[in-house]
Formats: C-alpha cells, sequence, structure tokens
C-alpha cells in the first residue's frame, strides 16, 4: 500500500507540473491584448518613423550629432547645463549664476541665463578660466540657442571656474 500511495503522489505532482508548464507555454504562443501590448507597438512605429525621419535629414545633409540621440554618458556631448562655481576668495558677480555651455572645435561658449545674459569663451588651453566677451561667433549664439530649446537632453553640471578674464577690445 506504501508503493501505491507513493506513485499516486508521484503522478499528481508530475500532473501538476505539467500542467502548469502547458499552460505557460500556450500563453507565451497567444498572449492576450492589452493595453500594454497597445501601448508596445505604438512605441515601436513612433521608433521606426523617428528612424526614418533622422535617415531623411542625414541625406539631406544635417550633422549627424545634431540629429541622434545623446552619448552614453548621458546628454550631448557638447552641451552643458546648471551653476557657475568659483572659489571663495575669487568669487564675481556671475558666481552661483546659471549657465548653457556648448563645446564646439576645442572651444566652450558660455552663456549666463540669470539676470542678463554674459558670454564667456573657454579656448583649448583654459581648463579653469574663462573670458568675458560683449558678443560671440553667429554659429555658436545659435548653437546655444538650440541647445536652450531642448535643455532636458543636455548634461547638467557645476561649471568650475578660477577665475574670469576680460576680452581686450
Amino acid at each position: 500500500m506504501n508503493i501505491l500511495f507513493k506513485n499516486l503522489l508521484i503522478t499528481a505532482v508530475i500532473s501538476t507540473a505539467g500542467f502548469y508548464i502547458l499552460d505557460s507555454m500556450l500563453n507565451d504562443l497567444s498572449p492576450e491584448f492589452s493595453a500594454s501590448s497597445e501601448s508596445a507597438s505604438t512605441e515601436k512605429t513612433s521608433q521606426s518613423d523617428e528612424l526614418e525621419d533622422q535617415l531623411e535629414q542625414l541625406i539631406a545633409g544635417a550633422d549627424p550629432s545634431d540629429i541622434f540621440e545623446p552619448t552614453a554618458a548621458g546628454g550631448y556631448q557638447d552641451c552643458l547645463h546648471g551653476r557657475i562655481q568659483m572659489p571663495e576668495d575669487n568669487r564675481t558677480l556671475l558666481h552661483d549664476r546659471l549657465y548653457l555651455a556648448h563645446r564646439s572645435n576645442g572651444m566652450t561658449y558660455i552663456q549666463t541665463l540669470e539676470p542678463s545674459d554674459t558670454y564667456l569663451v573657454q579656448g583649448p588651453l583654459q581648463a579653469v578660466t574663462a573670458t568675458q566677451h560683449s558678443a560671440i561667433p553667429a554659429h555658436a549664439k545659435l548653437a546655444l540657442q538650440r541647445d536652450f530649446n531642448q535643455l532636458e537632453k543636455c548634461k547638467e553640471r557645476s561649471f568650475y571656474l578660477y577665475s574670469i578674464n576680460e576680452a581686450s577690445p
């Protein structure tokens, strides 16, 4: 009788396990329609539409760095925003001001956003200093305007400057 009970118990366990395995296999083969599957298909469609738009822009001659997604590090690699930070013994009125910066061809163009626009430029050899200018090249100004309109894609961080020089006339 012990053997009969044992065989019956083993058969019940195997049958139950088989039922659950068969059920999960059938569910995987024919998933039910739900709102999440509808949103997933909409997401795939919008991604393919976006890819087609990007390819058309490339064919038309657009700059790839302006079209494609930000770098893996987060945000456009040439766009930064945050606050200007300066050491206590060397602070100017620009300390703690909001800024937007755009890097292009080894130069960094910085625009303060409050209370009035001020332009700073960092050359390739200026790591902790910048030079204040009353105007910047048109291409840099356009890039800053574009970045401002897409601020959420820019990398946010403090911009540390030891000193700010005045541009010579």
